[in-house]
């Protein structure tokens, strides 16, 4: 072993002597450096040179490093200067890198390039593009170009909402005030007839609020659409004045990419709303008529604030609308006008003024109009009533019922039967609905399942000689309220020359399940108690619903709106249990203090 590392170690030696005799210099160990070659960038053939779009082009390019790679292309968009042959040359030779922020850097070998037009389509704006390309030794390529030219129709606006009606507005959004929502598009097909419409730009605005205002353009002034006409108003949801205008906060600009909006927190009077589309080109839609002459981009409307939001001193307390027929089927009552002293007594007695009642009738579902929807936000209360047990209120009515209880209003709904139509042609079927779905899935039945908390109801309806005449009266569970026993004078009288057995006993009331958000106030009284299916079920409830929903601090248990159901109106009710009820109800309303 010895050996052979003595062998191996002379070898080394000579090695090192002859490396040190030798007399290698220290410059002999350096070598040369090699310099970084630039990239080459070039345009590919597709599109030719001097290629006329009327919209922004897709344009494609390549870039080589034969030492590295492509980490960049940057690219502008010039307009070529009249009588200036050589500007391009002059432009690739002279500019300087890294480029400035006035060209866009992308990363990929194509781009959709923004090309300027004139307003007139006749006419083209004549644009060069130069490009270059960056490696990764930040190495810039020469600068190529190509020009194209670029004209350009204006894009048309259409507002897809159609906004011509009055509109109840409250101060903020919540889970039942929806707000008034807009939608509206943009199309660009003289530019983009075979494919698909490209997105827009949009500009919208609203105006007012004006006193009056005919919905027609022919109203429209230059003053109403004036920028100190746009409308503005704190908003409490973000603590500040805000300007109904599209804002976009990071580009600083009016233009805006959204095609929608919900408008809340306006004021009563009439308002226009205009939007302006920009194309690709940022050419505008200043245009808002048709062919026609009418609205496409503008629109007229009404907005109404609850007198109770507003502070409006000519807020009045009750509103009364009788959707009662006044027929002569059985069991029905045919004089409204009693009807109306009756309740008009009562409202006297607990201390109200005629002033504070307004009364309207012939709203049946059979004949009448709605209600007068810009009546209705006058008035702190609705006191609906349905004397009919044929035939519930009209959906004409409910639509703007519900609007009301959307801006915190309060309904009080007495008749005996008001949320589901009977089958045609059968007038007294056992009918069981289960609101808001099934065969209660319709405006109506939502509006009992949504707003008034109810479950389901079951109706006997009304058939001569059979018993399903037998509310004696109505049990109280609730310890506010009296028991109440039925006017059997008044019975006898729906009763006269129909039948004659329990003629004393109310017919066709409809029972009712509710659900956890309301409270139960009477309960069904039958004269024969032990056999009734109707014994012991709810005739009578009541909800006080609260926002919830609403982004404004500490206002989501707020009272959305209160609402009632009696399925026994208190006129067949004797007088003085009739008045007391009718006390406890309103001053759970804040009608009466």
């Amino acid at each position: 072993m010895k050996l052979h590392r003595i062998y191996l170690f002379i070898p080394l030696v000579l090695i090192a002597a002859g490396l040190y005799f030798g007399g290698c210099s220290e410059l002999d160990l350096q070598g040369s450096l090699e310099t970084n070659t630039p990239p080459v960038v070039a345009f590919t053939n597709i599109p030719n040179d001097s290629s006329r779009y009327s919209y922004n082009p897709n344009l494609t390019w390549y870039g080589t490093d034969k030492d590295g790679t492509i980490e960049a292309f940057y690219y502008t968009v010039l307009m070529k200067p009249d009588n200036v042959s050589d500007f391009p040359e002059e432009f690739a030779d002279s500019a300087t890198m890294p480029p400035d922020d006035s060209w866009t850097m992308v990363e990929t070998s194509n781009d959709t390039v923004s090309l300027s037009a004139p307003v007139d389509p006749d006419e083209y704006d004549s644009l060069y593009i130069f490009i270059t390309a960056m490696d990764d030794d930040s190495a810039y390529s020469e600068i190529k170009f190509k020009l194209f030219y670029r004209n350009n129709h204006a894009p048309d606006t259409y507002l897809e909402s159609d906004l011509d009606r009055i509109w109840y507005t409250y101060p903020y959004l919540t889970d039942y005030y929806k707000g008034i929502p807009i939608e509206w598009s943009g199309s660009d097909s003289l530019d983009f007839p075979d494919q698909e419409q490209p997105a827009f730009e949009y500009h919208w605005q609203l105006f007012g609020p004006f006193d009056t205002l005919e919905n027609d353009p022919a109203y429209i002034t230059m003053d109403m659409l004036h920028p100190d006409s746009v409308y503005e108003a704190y908003d409490s949801t973000i603590n500040e004045m805000v300007r109904w205008e599209s804002y976009d906060t990071l580009n600083n600009d009016v233009w805006v990419n959204d095609e929608d909006l919900t408008l809340y927190n306006l004021r009563t009077g009439h308002y226009i709303f205009w939007v302006m589309a920009r194309d690709d080109a940022s050419v505008i839609d200043s245009v808002y008529l048709k062919e026609d002459g009418s609205f496409q981009s503008m629109a007229v409307f009404h907005v109404l604030q609850p007198y109770w939001n507003s502070g409006n001193d000519s807020l009045k307390k009750i509103l009364v609308f009788d959707h009662s027929a006044y027929g002569t089927l059985p069991g029905e009552w045919g004089d409204g006008d009693s009807v109306q002293t009756f309740y008009m007594n009562m409202f006297a007695e607990l201390g109200l003024d005629n002033e504070d009642i307004t009364w309207r009738g012939g709203l049946n579902s059979n004949s009448a109009a709605p209600p007068d929807v810009a009546e209705l936000v006058k008035h702190e209360m609705l006191l609906v009533l349905n004397e009919d047990w044929f035939s519930r209120v009209s959906d004409s009515s409910v639509v703007w019922y519900i609007e009301y209880l959307n801006v915190t209003g309060k309904v009080f709904v007495m008749g005996r039967h008001s949320f589901c139509t009977l089958t045609r042609g059968s007038i007294a079927p056992l009918t069981e609905v289960i609101f808001g779905f099934d065969n209660g899935d319709n405006l109506a039945g939502n509006y009992a399942a949504d707003y008034f908390d109810l479950y389901s109801a079951t109706y006997p309806g009304f058939t001569v000689g059979e018993y399903n005449q037998e509310l004696t009266g109505a049990i109280s569970v609730h310890p506010d309220f009296p028991e109440l026993s039925i006017d059997t004078l008044k019975a006898i009288e729906v009763a006269e020359g129909w039948y004659e057995e329990n003629n004393t006993y109310l017919p066709a009331v409809e029972i009712m399940a509710r659900g956890g958000d309301s409270e139960t106030i009477y309960n069904f009284e039958s004269y024969q108690p032990q056999i009734s299916a109707y014994h012991g079920w709810p005739i009578a409830t009541r909800a006080l619903i609260t926002m919830g929903g609403t982004t404004v601090d500490g206002m989501s248990e707020r009272t959305a709106f209160q609402t009632s159901y009696f399925s026994f109106p208190l006129f067949y009710v004797e007088y003085e249990g009739a008045v007391e009820a009718m006390g406890e109800m309103l001053e759970w309303y804040g009608i009466l203090e």
